[in-house]
């Protein structure tokens, strides 16, 4: 497969945890501290997700972006899908 191309988050959202209120902050995906989690992608991998989405002839999707279980890491699960050819009207 030779134009296979797997793209994958280059920032991230962290937070101490999945509540309402809860810090968060963007870092690089590398820069993750032990004592943080990620709740979504970062604004970079969604703009590079745009990006890779309408350029491509065929997208393999594999889960949601984001942690499902807080209303605040909702960025990538809201921002990325609506770009994808296959998301109805």
């Amino acid at each position: 497969m030779p134009h296979l191309k797997l793209i994958t988050p280059v920032d991230a959202v962290i937070t101490t945890e999945l509540a309402a209120g809860a810090p968060a902050r963007t870092v690089p995906i590398d820069r993750i501290p032990a004592d943080m989690m990620g709740a979504d992608v970062g604004p970079e991998t969604v703009t590079r997700f745009k990006e890779a989405i309408a350029a491509a002839g065929t997208i393999i999707w594999n889960g949601p972006l984001g942690s499902l279980n807080c209303r605040r890491s909702t960025g990538g699960r809201t921002r990325s899908p609506e770009h994808s050819p296959l998301q109805g009207p």
